[in-house]
């Protein structure tokens, strides 16, 4: 079962993408994750860990209420969760401001959320497993979440519009001369906000854009798809999507044609 909805708070629209209810009986114990750049706020139902696997596949624990930094990488996690889990997805750049922390201070981790709510955060969370139903326990989720807005800041507005425009394909000099004084402090402010570099999001934004349009049957064009995408030629979409997603392009075999950042391991 898989539920999602936008906030129906229009407070909460600025900050929050939507909320996610997931109950998933999936056939394979960890995942290969495709980075996004985007945070996440977890809850699994039954207070269960998150697992995480390194390199060389040592496990490493996280708690089952933690919020997921930025991912610049791909990583290894564990299915375990997906078997019953709420989550938040917050728009790009908006979860350090409503959260209070420094998205740079996140990324590539995973924090608990007793670190990061201000107050109350066991019985918060508790509201929401109590929930009754899938319906209700989104409800309660968010409004937990509206609790949270007397703690948050607004976002830096030209942030925010430098994000969409580096989301949407614009070149990294252009957002940095278009919204910047000068780069040193945007890239400062960037990072503090968004949780990497420009440059980085950029790469791994356009790597969210071509494996969006990539045919769900067959072989892709390759040098059709680099063009298209942003990429100087088939050998640099190749290179990029290998650092970034852990595969080659080949080697590419999602969860489903929806679900383009899953790959079962």
């Amino acid at each position: 079962m898989y539920l999602v909805r936008r906030p129906h708070s229009q407070a909460l629209r600025p900050f929050v993408h939507s909320i996610q209810y997931v109950a998933d009986d999936l056939p394979h114990d960890r995942e290969r994750m495709i980075p996004t750049a985007d945070m996440l706020l977890l809850m699994t139902l039954d207070g269960s860990d998150f697992s995480t696997y390194d390199d060389s596949g040592r496990e490493h624990a996280a708690a089952g209420w933690s919020l997921v930094g930025p991912r610049s990488r791909h990583s290894v996690v564990s299915t375990q969760p997906q078997r019953g889990m709420v989550a938040v997805s917050f728009r790009l750049g908006a979860a350090a401001p409503f959260l209070g922390i420094s998205a740079a201070a996140v990324r590539d981790a995973i924090m608990p959320l007793g670190e990061i709510l201000a107050r109350d955060c066991a019985g918060r969370c508790q509201r929401v497993l109590d929930a009754r139903t899938p319906e209700a326990k989104l409800a309660v989720l968010e409004q937990v979440l509206v609790e949270q807005l007397a703690q948050a800041a607004e976002p830096d507005p030209g942030l925010i519009e430098a994000v969409g425009e580096l989301h949407r394909g614009t070149a990294v000099r252009s957002v940095v001369e278009q919204f910047g004084t000068t780069p040193k402090p945007f890239i400062r402010r960037f990072e503090q906000q968004v949780g990497m570099t420009p440059k980085r999001f950029s790469r791994v934004r356009r790597l969210q854009r071509t494996l969006a349009v990539m045919p769900k049957n067959g072989a892709p064009d390759w040098p059709a798809l680099a063009a298209a995408n942003g990429y100087y030629d088939q050998s640099h979409l190749i290179h990029d999507f290998g650092e970034l997603a852990g595969v080659t392009p080949s080697e590419f075999q999602p969860r489903s044609p929806g679900e383009w950042n899953h790959q079962p391991l």
